[in-house]
């Protein structure tokens, strides 16, 4: 009997090879991703708090080049407090429009995808807007 130079299909175990190789990179993989999707939430978080102390900075540079007694903005935006619909009209170009973002009266809350929050206070005497950081 002549056997044959080529052969038909996978084995079975070259089959289970196969897959297990795969599943190896996946549980590699998927807590990266994971990893860099809260880092993403951070970094447009940060974006968006950097716009807003610029944005600051412009309206107060404004009042001094025009000869106005220079002040700060008394407040970052007239929206009601709740979720922004939109948020820091009074400093950015283009207002914010993140659900993400929510304010109560002087106080700017962050929430990620996680549930997990970071707190922003804006003082108008000063112009600051400064992350809150609470002591464990």
């Amino acid at each position: 009997m002549k056997l044959s130079m080529y052969k038909r299909g996978f084995t079975l175990i070259e089959l289970i090879i196969v897959i297990a190789i795969i599943g190896t990179l996946i549980t590699m993989i998927i807590p990266r991703y994971i990893e860099l999707r809260g880092d993403a939430e951070d970094a447009a978080r940060d974006g968006v708090a950097g716009s807003v102390v610029a944005g600051i900075a412009i309206f107060h540079a404004k009042q001094i080049t025009t000869g106005q007694f220079p002040v700060w903005p008394s407040m970052l935006d007239n929206a009601p407090d709740g979720p922004c619909s939109v948020c820091f009209t009074n400093v950015l170009d283009n207002p914010l429009e993140d659900r993400r973002w929510s304010k109560e009266n002087y106080t700017y809350t962050y929430t990620t995808s996680t549930g997990a929050t970071m707190t922003f206070n804006y003082d108008p005497a000063t112009g600051e807007f400064l992350p809150i950081v609470s002591n464990p």
